[in-house]
């Protein structure tokens, strides 16, 4: 089951804000300006100032550079816990798994 976790807004001094997402198996990267279709990807933490964070996202499809992503706690407002805890716990939902009797 995917939970999403949330939406952020994260800004960069380079780009327009962008809308960073987790859905439960993996990070969505949208531009809020324009139609432009969401990006899916990895997110890591490149550098943690505890009110600041620099984000290094990989885009799934290979021809595509990775972006860095500025996000910090005024910009975020009140979902900047959530959004802390999201890039440091957020990983892929395990493949499901069922045990079969062996003894049939």
């Amino acid at each position: 089951m995917a939970m999403t976790f949330g939406t952020w807004w994260v800004a960069s001094w380079r780009r327009p804000p962008q809308q960073l997402r987790w859905d439960g198996q993996e990070w969505w990267l949208q531009s809020l300006r324009g139609r432009r279709v969401a990006r899916n990807g990895r997110l890591a933490v490149a550098v943690d100032l505890d009110a600041w964070l620099l984000l290094r996202f990989e885009p799934a499809a290979t021809s595509r550079r990775a972006l860095w992503l500025a996000a910090s706690r005024r910009r975020v407002g009140a979902d900047w816990p959530s959004l802390r805890r999201a890039v440091y716990c957020a990983r892929p939902a395990e493949t499901e798994f069922t045990a079969t009797d062996s003894s049939a």
